[in-house]
């Protein structure tokens, strides 16, 4: 059975309690933003870093096969 206290229709939440939510439902968007574009960053610098290594280990190749 539910409590008296924590029925939602006969108990609506205050106008500060509304803003803490907001303000928590604002705080995980933001992490999740953080989260994604972190994510995104990490995918290019891998795939920068693995440009470079190979397009260095193919230009080693050719100019050891000019010589």
């Amino acid at each position: 059975m539910i409590d008296d206290e924590d029925d939602p229709e006969r108990y609506p939440l205050r106008p500060d309690e509304l803003a803490r939510v907001r303000q928590m439902l604002m705080a995980e968007q933001r992490t999740i933003w953080l989260w994604a574009t972190v994510r995104v960053w990490a995918t290019w610098v891998a795939a920068v870093a693995l440009g470079a290594t190979v397009g260095w280990d193919a230009l080693k190749r050719i100019v050891g096969a000019l010589r």
